[in-house]
């Protein structure tokens, strides 16, 4: 069984825009977890839809994320190493999105699993350094 991860608002980094985006992931985190656990078999097509939705929707994010780090000059080892991440984690979703568009079996239990431990992970040891500097940056906190 595989264990589900919900949005929750402990995983809010004080930057509006940036955890509307995170929920909106935890949204579509739970639409491949739905799939699973429905235990039907659901039509390639819509798989897919969801699939790439998802790769979409991360690429936007992180481009969000990245965008914001310009703005708030959110430098050196902390910033290298939240890129470094983001670009691990394109790497391994596109990977397995790759197999999958070229109708290789793709163990989508291993992709939700991954895609939620990953953005909790991320979100709480990486994104809230980001919201801290965001803080300072722009309120002065």
């Amino acid at each position: 069984m595989i264990e589900h991860i919900a949005w929750d608002d402990k995983y809010k980094v004080g930057h509006p825009m940036i955890d509307s985006q995170h929920q909106h992931l935890f949204e579509l985190a739970d639409k491949l977890y739905n799939v699973l656990e429905a235990g039907v078999a659901w039509e390639r097509s819509h798989v897919e839809k969801l699939l790439q939705e998802c790769a979409e929707y991360i690429l936007f994010h992180f481009s969000s994320e990245e965008a914001l780090m310009d703005e708030v000059e959110y430098e050196g080892a902390a910033r290298e190493n939240h890129l470094g991440q983001h670009r691990d984690f394109n790497q391994y979703v596109s990977s397995l999105l790759g197999k999958f568009f070229a109708g290789e079996t793709v163990n989508l239990g291993e992709l939700y699993s991954f895609i939620a431990s990953w953005l909790v992970k991320h979100i709480v040891l990486e994104d809230k350094k980001l919201g801290e500097q965001v803080r300072i940056f722009l309120y002065g906190e």
